[in-house]
């Protein structure tokens, strides 16, 4: 619940690690808002994996949990949308999703994390802060882009209940 009382959903999961070997992942939840489909953005970041990775993303390294054979996550996500009732007040509207959970490899990871960077900094908050210009990622020599991968898992949808 924010400052404000509106309550936010949240999911978590469980998933294996390869214990002293670095291993990057990323996730997404995919809402399905009446007819159309909508990422949602993570809100109110506690998870201590996530907080350490220092952006607004739920991409992330083995890091912290090196040496453990399995990590539980916890992400707050928001759909953007409320509702008010005389009986709970403002109540964030639940959506069916779909849950997608990605092994990704390094250089996913860092372009991933410098294009939030370079995104945020071409189109800062008005009047808060000016243009920076961020490089993006590239492992292409004499050029731009990158070459990468990812292999993911993604849930059957799931339908949240208050």
């Amino acid at each position: 619940m924010n400052e404000e009382g509106v309550t936010y959903p949240a999911i978590e999961f469980s998933f294996s690690n390869t214990p002293q070997d670095s291993v990057y992942f990323d996730s997404n939840i995919i809402l399905f808002q009446h007819d159309y489909i909508e990422f949602a953005d993570p809100i109110y970041i506690n998870d201590s994996v996530l907080l350490n990775e220092g952006l607004p993303l739920t991409t992330f390294s083995n890091n912290l949990f090196l040496n453990e054979q399995e990590y539980t996550m916890h992400i707050n996500y928001t759909s953007w949308s409320a509702s008010s009732s005389d009986q709970h007040g403002w109540v964030t509207n639940l959506y069916p999703f779909i849950f997608e959970f990605r092994s990704v490899s390094n250089e996913y990871y860092h372009y991933r994390r410098q294009l939030y960077l370079y995104e945020t900094g071409r189109f800062p908050e008005f009047g808060v802060s000016s243009n920076a210009a961020y490089p993006l990622y590239s492992n292409v020599e004499n050029g731009y882009g990158i070459v990468a991968g990812y292999s993911y898992f993604a849930t059957d949808t799931i339908k949240p209940a208050y």
